[in-house]
């Protein structure tokens, strides 16, 4: 059963569910910024973990109490991250990102290594890292004027067909950014928009100290992302520096979403081992 909390954070009340028992296990969301695009894997994942999910700050119900340091966003998204870790447990915990979420997991890394057992990375748009980075950073500049020109709805169809590998899954993306489909929807939408879209690509994770804590660290990624995708080429740029194998998941770059069983029995593997499974 789920259980609806709340924590209380500088600036901020962050909004988070808890389900299961086990190893704890943090839920990061990228784009929306609101747990609700765990629901399904979490239900799967809380058969062996203790899932925690949450709305990242001034997305849904995670509301802002005070004025932000919008210069240090993401170093204040690791923050609430590591809060949260150390608020529902004493030890720490594996944690899993995607997209923008990987990016914020891949920092709390960096930054706060003793909360962490391990973090998944899933499909990181670090665009420092790829190969033709300055065309996606004109990308996403385009998105955005795009936004605000002609509003969420026509830069969102814009953003999703640059990015999804293939027809379906661009429609489940601009779908993300449909106000129509929730009531968090519109509001989730015009803050990534302003605070997020132009700014975490941009990180530049330090490669020193990431290094030093690569042995936590797994480059995770769907098998059906496309060769031309933002976050397929990263993977591979990473891999290379640091050695280490791409941990293929089911579907493209929301596998979690599409996938939520297959995608599930493949993180309980790679972080628990395949003996517990069968348990």
């Amino acid at each position: 059963m789920a259980t609806s909390l709340h924590l209380d954070v500088p600036g901020a009340i962050i909004h988070y569910i808890v389900q299961g028992s086990g190893p704890t296990l943090l839920l990061i969301p990228g784009a929306t910024g609101e747990h609700t695009v765990f629901e399904d894997v979490a239900k799967q994942l809380s058969t062996y973990f203790m899932v925690v999910s949450y709305d990242r700050r001034g997305f849904s119900r995670s509301y802002l109490t005070a004025a932000q340091d919008y210069a240090n966003r993401l170093s204040t998204d690791v923050d609430d991250a590591k809060q949260l870790i150390q608020h529902v447990s004493k030890k720490p915990a594996f944690v899993l990102g995607n997209s923008s979420g990987a990016i914020v997991a891949i920092e709390l890394l960096i930054q706060y290594p003793g909360v962490v057992e391990r973090v998944f990375a899933h499909e990181a748009p670090l665009i420092q890292f790829h190969p033709e980075g300055a065309w996606w950073r004109d990308f996403f500049l385009k998105c955005y004027d795009k936004y605000v020109s002609s509003g969420v709805l026509l830069s969102a169809r814009l953003f999703a067909e640059g990015i999804a590998s293939g027809v379906e899954e661009a429609a489940g993306v601009a779908k993300v950014f449909d106000a129509r489909e929730g009531d968090f929807v519109g509001g989730n939408a015009m803050y990534w928009y302003e605070r997020e879209l132009r700014q975490y690509p941009c990180a530049v994770p330090n490669m020193e100290v990431l290094g030093q804590r690569a042995d936590k660290l797994v480059l995770a990624g769907g098998r059906e992302s496309s060769e031309t995708s933002c976050y397929l080429p990263v993977n591979r740029v990473l891999a290379k520096r640091f050695r280490k194998k791409i941990l293929e998941f089911p579907g493209s770059h929301g596998g979690y979403v599409t996938h939520p069983e297959e995608f599930a029995r493949v993180m309980c593997a790679a972080a628990l081992g395949e003996a517990r499974l069968g348990e």
